[in-house]
């Protein structure tokens, strides 16, 4: 292939900050008032698993449009990307805490759907197999990626909660910790991480910039996201859309057919073996009366070769 480069431009991007807050600490009326300032044009408010924000249009100056899905994980994926081909704008995602929840539950409800047809015990008490979460985290994934392609500033909300510390043993100790209670990546995957751990109090956890470098969290009194903003220098300088390189999980927001999205997870469970998959192949002829795996509709098939293989002695998950 032919080397592409580019010199870099110096601009900072507008930065994408997750906002994590404890209940009632003002997570949400922090992101709705930051609608109101005037760096910002227009405003996209997805929310997921929390009430609309319709009385947060009462914030003097605040102004933002309500994006409308049918709280699908699949919606929502499609959401972020109509926002994504209205051009820049402040996006708020509401919250990134009920966006996990959806998609634990999503696993667990297909757990136990496989515990029923197996006659596996209590299906209500199923365990999640490793399949499955490495479903779910692809899928967290790809919605993460759809946020990254925002062109402008991004708001994620999420849980706060006190937590009892741990010493190096693993045990409890007397002291405590401020957990967020999202995917375990997300707050790497941020420019910036505020914690709220009351109303009235701020601190600036992680910050990615070369306007205002911290190297320790950071009180903010009397924060707003405005205030941020203008710290990191961006009502002075000029900006850039923050570019990131798609790796993967593309595919994962697209519309992939059931029996590809079972395809994909023979593979994720058969970890890229290649003479497993020869393998499973041969399998699934046998299972089927000849259907070929790499063409065939039956997305159930597939998902009953993986439950067969997991009974089959020396294949590993």
């Amino acid at each position: 292939m032919n080397l592409r480069t580019r010199q870099p431009t110096g601009r900072p991007p507008w930065p994408q900050l997750l906002i994590a807050g404890a209940s009632k600490a003002g997570k949400t009326y922090a992101c709705a008032e930051a609608s109101a300032s005037d760096l910002i044009e227009r405003t996209y408010w997805l929310g997921i698993g929390e009430p609309d924000p319709d009385m947060y249009g009462a914030i003097p100056g605040a102004a933002f449009d309500i994006v409308e899905h049918d709280g699908s994980w699949r919606g929502i994926g499609q959401a972020l990307h109509a926002i994504n081909q209205q051009g820049p704008s402040l996006l708020v995602i509401d919250s990134m805490t009920r966006l996990w929840d959806l998609l634990k539950d999503e696993a667990q409800v297909m757990a136990t759907d496989r515990a029923r047809k197996k006659n596996r015990g209590n299906p209500d008490e199923a365990r999640i197999d490793m399949d499955l979460w490495n479903r779910a985290k692809e899928r967290h994934t790809a919605v993460v990626t759809a946020i990254q392609q925002h062109e402008g500033p991004v708001l994620m909300t999420a849980r706060l909660d006190v937590v009892t510390a741990m010493d190096d043993r693993g045990q409890p100790t007397r002291d405590k910790d401020l957990k967020i209670q999202t995917e375990k990546n997300l707050p790497y995957e941020v420019d910036g991480v505020v914690l709220m751990p009351e109303r009235g109090k701020a601190r600036i956890d992680g910050l990615r910039s070369m306007v205002w470098q911290i190297d320790k969290p950071t009180d903010m009194p009397d924060f707003t996201v405005d205030g941020l903003w203008r710290r990191l220098g961006l009502g002075e300088k000029e900006t850039a859309p923050a570019v990131h390189r798609v790796v993967d999980g593309r595919e994962s927001v697209t519309d992939q057919s059931p029996a590809d999205r079972a395809r994909d997870d023979l593979r994720i469970f058969l970890n890229g073996d290649r003479q497993a998959m020869t393998d499973a192949v041969a399998r699934f002829s046998e299972m089927t009366g000849g259907d070929a795996l790499k063409d065939t509709t039956d997305d159930q098939a597939i998902r009953d070769l993986i439950e067969a293989l997991k009974e089959t002695p020396h294949v590993a998950a």
